[in-house]
């Protein structure tokens, strides 16, 4: 768990290193991926690098944890997180842009569900995403979470 810990505090001294952690640093990661950091604990069973914050109970799954290395953190399938190659990133949210092109288009489509009675609608919008400063995002890809070190 010392290969995990210094390899974190590796990806967090890049955005200290840079000075970017004014803002609101956030760790995200595939479910997998999680589940692999979750298995390593501490000599009394507890999550090593996980810890459970009061937070409201609206925001939170009761038992889970709600920070990660001492961050928030987010997951999503959106990331690779198989087992030979997981990503991980550490971003400042506060230096992540989201251009809106127009507005929300939706279309009402009442033919396709006429037999059962429905009405389809399709919701659709354009957006961009960029990154304000760099250095306010660090990525670890390919981390093999087949082991319990990197």
């Amino acid at each position: 768990s010392q290969d995990v810990t210094n390899y974190l505090e590796d990806l967090v001294g890049k955005l200290e290193d840079a000075d970017a952690l004014a803002g609101r640093p956030t760790w995200f990661m595939h479910p997998h991926t999680r589940r692999w950091f979750h298995k390593f604990k501490d000599s009394t069973g507890r999550p090593l690098f996980f810890e459970s914050t009061a937070a409201p109970a609206s925001t939170t799954v009761p038992g889970r944890s709600t920070t990660f290395y001492g961050y928030p953190f987010q997951t999503s399938t959106q990331l690779v997180g198989n087992n030979a190659a997981s990503d991980l990133i550490y971003a400042d949210v506060d230096a992540i842009l989201i251009g809106q092109w127009g507005g929300l288009t939706v279309e009402v489509d009442k033919s396709l569900g006429f037999k059962k009675g429905t009405t389809w609608l399709k919701a659709s919008m354009e957006v961009d995403v960029g990154v304000e400063h760099g250095q306010s995002v660090a990525f670890a890809t390919s981390l093999d979470t087949t082991s319990a070190v990197l």
